[in-house]
């Protein structure tokens, strides 16, 4: 068998990914967009609108239209190639047949964003067809009307057509140049069309962000703000832009990298992608520990970055959420910012988040001015590029002896889950029995506490554990995999719209107590572990107070139990 061109291989895997976002896209916005009824808007999905296509728009029809001839062409072009990479030698003109059908398939989903972004639920099929019928119609890009929409859209509008038109003339040169047999340079000016298309359907696509039309914002960003219960309003760019962005960076880190890491099996041979991956990592883990791990000295901090994660956040979590509050019990007396203070989190939820930015939001400062605790957290989430620099940005450390100690010397204060995994593995308990539940046999942190004379302050968080959940449920086998591995397998989770990482609505809030003060002890002198005992059973004596106090008044909280679990 003739060896496979691994460039008509990736061509060929990038139009049967992309293949299908299409089709896929129209299904979601039949199930989710079609929500109308007599032209009012509605949160309420109504009939599934399988023909959501034929209305929306004229906008929204062109789009749906210039979807439908794009992904079909791409298929033409595609079948006799892609299903016969194997079958004989892959030449230049088959790898300039399979990237047509890519970019047609990629141009294919563009124009079905477009077509979602464009969206007009008020806008009758039936209307649409007769005013077009009768030249009633006024459509975005009436020639009679060209420079509608603001300066911003058609200066957009009028980049993404020129872009279009370059490339599709380079396309078409291709093809001529194909028929008549010269194919000399084919490949590099097949990839510079591509580029050039997909580049121009994104800019057509994002260029429906700046029209401004009689209700200057979108239907489909209305659409969402009501699904996440946020009061629609005009908002700029940036702000939405920084917006998608915080929640990006808080919810799918993970994923991101993973992709990133599965693109290169997917694209390449195996050997050839093992290898690149395994030199990627090397640089890449090279270049981010230089100076001393960052883990352990936090030197890769960023202030800047603090402070807009936290504004961010805070303006966010809201509308994700449904609420963020932060509470602290006998605000009357500030802590003193001379002390020490190690931060209790509980508890530690599938994917404790609040415990990594808490310390940057502006309600947590300004209800503890002075402390800036560094939440310490556990080493495998620094393994995972991506959110190993955020987590060193926002200046959390691995959870050791050294960095704990080093931390409240450098800092006079930390925050931990002292449950740890432990505790994670008990999250399913709030969704089968009611049960929160609060792992309390670890004792280490108290007694480091102890030896640096800091206070223990408990630190409830009510509403995270049950915004995610393992999308497989299987409490034997994550007790039997964290024992034995030090990490609960199966490990996925999900929230939101049954799939995705985003969490579910269920409110936050996080309650600080009141600083239980350590033993003192002598110069060099050593905590007993009676000592230690008494103030861990403090510690958890008020974590329980503060359960039974705020608890009841949180929404969906009011049958569930608080249970401390020893083992």
């Amino acid at each position: 068998m003739p060896p496979v061109d691994p460039l008509l291989t990736s061509l060929s895997a990038c139009w049967l990914v992309f293949a299908t976002t299409a089709p896929t896209t129209y299904v979601v916005g039949a199930t989710w967009l079609h929500r109308t009824r007599n032209g009012n808007e509605d949160p309420r999905p109504s009939q599934p609108g399988w023909g959501w296509g034929t209305g929306g728009g004229v906008r929204t029809l062109v789009f749906q239209a210039l979807s439908l001839v794009t992904w079909l062409l791409g298929c033409a072009v595609a079948f006799p190639v892609v299903f016969s990479v194997q079958l004989d030698h892959a030449d230049v003109t088959r790898e300039l047949l399979a990237g047509a059908a890519a970019v047609g398939a990629v141009s294919a989903q563009l124009f079905q964003v477009s077509a979602l972004l464009s969206f007009d639920a008020g806008a009758k099929p039936l209307r649409i067809w007769s005013g077009l019928q009768q030249g009633q119609v006024d459509v975005m890009w009436d020639v009679k009307k060209p420079f509608r929409g603001g300066a911003w859209f058609v200066a957009t509008q009028a980049l993404g057509w020129a872009l279009f038109s370059a490339g599709l003339t380079l396309m078409l040169y291709l093809i001529a140049q194909g028929a008549a047999g010269v194919m000399e340079g084919a490949r590099r000016y097949t990839w510079t069309a591509g580029a050039i298309m997909v580049t121009a359907q994104l800019v057509l696509a994002s260029s429906l962000v700046f029209f401004q039309g009689p209700q200057r914002t979108m239907q489909l960003v209305r659409q969402i703000s009501i699904s996440l219960g946020e009061e629609a309003r005009p908002r700029n760019l940036r702000q939405r832009l920084e917006n998608v962005a915080t929640i990006i960076i808080l919810y799918i880190p993970m994923h991101v990298t993973s992709a990133a890491m599965a693109a290169y099996f997917f694209f390449l041979p195996p050997h050839i992608a093992v290898t690149l991956l395994i030199a990627t990592l090397f640089v890449y883990y090279t270049v981010t520990s230089l100076g001393g791990a960052p883990e352990v000295s936090g030197r890769r901090e960023w202030p800047a970055f603090q402070d807009w994660f936290g504004r961010q956040l805070e303006e966010v979590l809201p509308a994700w959420l449904g609420s963020l509050e932060v509470v602290r019990e006998g605000a009357s007396q500030p802590l003193d910012p001379e002390k020490r203070y190690v931060f209790g989190f509980a508890a530690h939820g599938l994917y404790p988040l609040g415990a990594g930015y808490l310390p940057v939001l502006p309600s947590f400062r300004r209800l503890l001015p002075g402390i800036r605790p560094v939440t310490l957290t556990a080493s495998v989430v620094f393994v995972l590029p991506v959110l190993r620099d955020i987590l060193a940005w926002l200046g959390l450390r691995v959870v050791t002896r050294r960095s704990f100690l080093r931390a409240l010397r450098e800092r006079g204060s930390v925050l931990l889950v002292p449950g740890g995994q432990a505790e994670l593995v008990h999250t399913h308990r709030i969704f089968t029995a009611r049960e929160y539940c609060v792992y309390r046999s670890h004792k280490g942190f108290v007694r480091v506490a102890q030896q640096a004379q800091a206070s223990l302050v408990p630190l409830l968080v009510l509403g995270e554990i049950d915004s995610l959940r393992n999308l497989i449920s299987a409490p034997a086998m994550l007790q039997w995999t964290y024992k034995r591995l030090g990490f609960p397998v199966p490990y996925l989770i999900v929230g939101r719209w049954g799939l995705t990482p985003f969490p579910q609505p269920t409110g936050l809030r996080f309650i600080i107590g009141e600083p239980i003060p350590p033993v003192e002890l002598g110069p060099g002198e050593e905590p007993t572990q009676e000592q230690v005992d008494t103030v861990h059973a403090a510690f958890y004596d008020a974590m329980q107070a503060l359960w039974h106090k705020h608890a009841p008044s949180f929404p969906g909280y009011d049958d569930v139990k608080f249970v401390l679990v020893d083992k």
